[in-house]
């Protein structure tokens, strides 16, 4: 299976008539107490399931491990969400994905110092869209902090460290962060192709 990404906008939100298995409904419900925020990520889970399901994969053999990963045998996927959309990743091999706004201006400063390290910060003077870079060197450290299994990774993480892929929808950014090479991946607005032009 080649990778692909699926983002939607949080104003498409489905929840529908379509019943999650129970632990992932479970996983919603302890997750969330804010009903906006639990609505994303129902539907985030829905539209996994059913993507899941068209690939031959059974939606009730999804768990959740130890830190809250979801995870299923013979398939590997990440789930995230931004402002304006929420999406997964899906591929033959782990991954992390990660999807934040790029920061405003007023940001760039405070994130550059809580995630950015000294090499990374010469970077960023010479950056030809600072807001862009910072973000993306988050989204890629939260990427890569879910492919491995835990949190944020402050450390430097280059394209030879952990290859990653990105894609600019609006406002957002959308990367996925491979253990391995990735030669193809997929993405995917709303259910249809998407080439991050518009």
């Amino acid at each position: 299976m080649k990778t692909e990404v699926y983002l939607f906008r949080i104003g498409n939100l489905y929840l529908g008539n379509y019943k999650l298995p129970r632990n992932i409904q479970s996983h919603c419900d302890a997750s969330y107490h804010i009903e906006s925020k639990k609505a994303v990520s129902m539907s985030m889970y829905i539209n996994l399931c059913k993507t899941l399901e068209k690939k031959g994969h059974n939606p009730e053999n999804l768990y959740f491990d130890d830190n809250g990963k979801p995870k299923m045998g013979g398939v590997f996927f990440s789930v995230s969400h931004s402002k304006d959309y929420y999406g997964f990743a899906i591929s033959h091999d782990e991954i992390g994905f990660d999807l934040e706004e790029i920061v405003p201006e007023n940001r760039v400063d405070g994130l550059a110092k809580t995630v950015l390290t000294i090499r990374e910060k010469t970077l960023l003077e010479k950056a030809k869209d600072q807001r862009e870079f910072v973000t993306e060197r988050w989204c890629v450290k939260e990427g890569f902090g879910k492919l491995i299994g835990r949190g944020l990774c402050k450390e430097s993480i280059t394209k030879d460290d952990a290859p990653y892929k990105r894609v600019k929808v609006g406002d957002t950014l959308a990367v996925v962060v491979f253990n391995q090479k990735a030669d193809n991946v997929s993405y995917f607005l709303d259910g249809e192709p998407y080439n991050g032009k518009r």
